[in-house]
């Protein structure tokens, strides 16, 4: 159950790494066009069936949506930034309070996305868990 738990946190992880980002020779400035493409590499690569593919866009649908929550105040963030940056000494108080905001979205944002990627979890093969694990473990190496 933990090994299971660890490997769904892990795959989340990546999913949403990839899919928030923009990085690598495959830049999308849309997100939803990089989520589209993730879920076809992975599909591809795990040789996904239609129903666990529909699972994998569950997960994308989730992050995507909680994505747009979670930028959703960015310009007024950075303005009120900029001033903090102008004045003599920063405020700690509010620059904290900015962290606690964007960590209490996250922390509203992540049952709903595990709970979908563990479904996802759920669909897969031992061979296409195992994919993952070595795909994750490939990863970890070149980035650590």
């Amino acid at each position: 159950m933990k090994k299971s738990l660890i490997v769904s946190a892990s795959i989340l992880a990546i999913i949403a790494a990839i899919t928030l980002s923009a990085c690598g020779p495959h830049r999308h400035h849309d997100p939803e066009k990089k989520a589209e493409w993730v879920v076809e590499e992975i599909s591809d690569h795990l040789d996904l069936n239609e129903n666990q593919v529909a699972k994998l866009n569950d997960v994308k649908t989730a992050l995507l949506t909680h994505r747009k929550q979670f930028h959703a105040n960015k310009t007024e963030i950075m303005d009120q930034m900029m001033i903090e940056l102008q004045k003599p000494e920063m405020d700690a108080t509010f620059l904290l309070s900015v962290i606690d905001q964007k960590q209490e979205m996250f922390n509203e944002m992540a049952p709903e996305v595990i709970d979908k990627l563990v479904v996802f979890h759920a669909s897969l093969n031992d061979e296409q868990k195992q994919e993952i694990i070595e795909k994750m473990q490939k990863h970890h190496k070149y980035h650590h």
